[in-house]
């Protein structure tokens, strides 16, 4: 969980080197949370263009602070992944789990912005993915693209989050199309879907 507890890239490296010295075969790495979305993104300003970098190596966000690994980390992530034979599975949490995304969001392109993306009636703190609608379905794939981009290479499944969202028990079938529409998506990026099981 880099969202919640930061880890910088040689860390991430070392487990890595756990998980093959131990037989396992992947890594999943739940990069989105309430906290902190952990990844660079054009699409969301979140660049090492305008972070600071700690003595460390770790970029940190000009805005808000918090840490986040560049591409080229992940890139190096990535080729040490392959080089030990373990798969990486990213995980970018939705519809809830999305404050680090939408302060970000907001951060870029402002509160109306991200109010039309994001739900934040039933909590502020909490805000959901207003998931029927086209447009944040739109978006939450662009991010996605991102995402799959930075680790191109690294696996064959992508995490789509679907744990703990706020929906009435009749509605789930909208959750059921959002789903199906998020596997179709990323079986066109040639990559099989995970999800948890609360949907």
């Amino acid at each position: 969980d880099i969202a919640r507890h930061f880890y910088q890239a040689e860390t991430i490296k070392h487990f890595i080197d756990d998980i093959a010295a131990a037989g396992g075969t992947f890594l999943h790495l739940h990069t989105s949370d309430t906290e902190n979305y952990a990844l660079e993104s054009a699409l969301l300003g979140q660049t090492t263009a305008n972070a600071t970098q700690r003595g460390d190596g770790v970029y940190l966000n000009n805005h808000n602070g918090k840490p986040f690994l560049s591409n080229a980390q992940i890139g190096k992530i990535v080729a040490h992944a392959k080089s030990k034979g373990i798969e990486l599975i990213p995980e970018v949490d939705a519809p809830a789990h999305m404050k680090g995304i939408y302060d970000l969001v907001v951060s870029k392109e402002g509160v109306a912005a991200a109010q039309a993306l994001f739900d934040t009636s039933q909590d502020a703190d909490y805000p959901e993915l207003r998931f029927s609608e086209d447009k944040a379905v739109a978006f939450v794939q662009s991010l996605y693209s991102e995402v799959i981009t930075a680790f191109s290479g690294s696996g064959k499944h992508f995490h789509i989050g679907g744990d703990e969202f706020s929906i009435a028990a009749d509605e789930n079938a909208l959750f059921v199309s959002y789903a199906n529409q998020m596997a179709e998506f990323l079986r066109g990026k040639g990559l099989g879907m995970r999800m948890w099981n609360d949907g």
